[in-house]
């Protein structure tokens, strides 16, 4: 019998069919998991060829499964790799820091709905507004229901909080202070430790600048949020004074850690650092053994928790 033959056994009138050991570690070490037609993908000048259709497959089902509420969430995600690949991903703030980078929108409590791969620059160099392209592609599909969007200053701008609040869709997140079209007499102005100050301009876009330990600048399209300071409930424990932060800082902190969460979750049981695997294995494996299964786990304990109460 040669390496990876399949043997058939005749036993009581059932046929029970045997793999020899080379075969089933071949089968264990993942070398023929494929997500396309190689012959194709040979031929096919997108980047992405080898996962594209796993990746939209899914993101179909996790869309059907589960319909977010008020808030998503919208962070990256690193899939560690440190091969060569030409969509290879550098950030210095991620625990695996060389990677595949995946753009994903989640709710609140983990639950990833939407993803993107991203796959480098393309013919004609790095793309314009690529912050604002990505939120508007993660969104698509759930406008024009007064959702509130909640990201890092990488995608936050005046013309996207414009754009979104177009369609009924409000934002809330940090802002670079270099972005375009802020108003420099709230960039430029300089406040003392616990100071507030905001502007809002004819199109109802805030931008709220307040010093805590360090200056924050804030962006926002949320009718609630002020250049006001509310008390969290809690208290220093060196002054036992009550602190207080805006409100638009509050809703950012609750609601950010949807994307973290979700990573956590697919971390403690990652099957990625396997060594030895292609790339669009690894990615693979994330969007099967990490999203898919966090999703599975979320969607469980909600239900759960329905029954309960009900």
């Amino acid at each position: 019998m040669t390496i990876g033959q399949k043997k058939t056994i005749y036993r009581n009138e059932y046929i029970v069919s045997v793999i020899t050991r080379d075969r089933f570690l071949l089968l264990l070490k993942l070398k023929f998991w494929h997500f396309c037609d190689d012959s194709s993908a040979i031929h096919n000048s997108n980047k992405l060829t080898k996962i594209h259709d796993l990746a939209n497959m899914l993101n179909s089902r996790f869309q059907e499964v589960l319909t977010p509420g008020k808030f998503v969430v919208i962070d990256e995600s690193m899939i560690p790799w440190r091969g060569r690949l030409k969509l290879k991903q550098y950030i210095k703030n991620k625990s695996h820091k060389y990677g595949v980078k995946i753009y994903k929108l989640c709710t609140p409590e983990g639950y990833t709905y939407n993803s993107i791969i991203y796959s480098g620059k393309g013919e004609n160099g790095r793309e314009q507004n690529h912050g604002k392209v990505t939120v508007l592609k993660l969104i698509q599909g759930l406008e024009n229901k007064c959702r509130i969007v909640i990201a890092d200053n990488f995608y936050s701008s005046i013309e996207l909080a414009e754009e979104i609040l177009s369609h009924k869709t409000r934002y809330c997140g940090t802002l670079r202070s270099n972005r375009r079209g802020l108003l420099k007499a709230i960039v430029s102005l300089k406040l003392k430790k616990g100071e507030i100050k905001g502007a809002m301009n004819k199109n109802g876009v805030k931008i709220i600048k307040w010093v805590d330990k360090r200056q924050l600048l804030m962006i926002s399209t949320v009718k609630e949020d002020e250049d006001v300071l509310v008390n969290t409930g809690k208290k220093n424990k060196k002054t036992n004074e009550n602190i207080k932060k805006p409100t638009c800082v509050l809703t950012y902190n609750n609601n950010k850690k949807g994307v973290d969460f979700s990573d956590q979750m697919s971390l403690y049981y990652s099957s990625t650092l396997k060594r030895g695997l292609k790339w669009f294995r690894k990615v693979g494996m994330e969007y099967l053994f990490g999203m898919a299964l966090v999703n599975a786990w979320i969607t469980y304990n909600m239900k759960n928790d329905k029954v309960s109460k009900s």
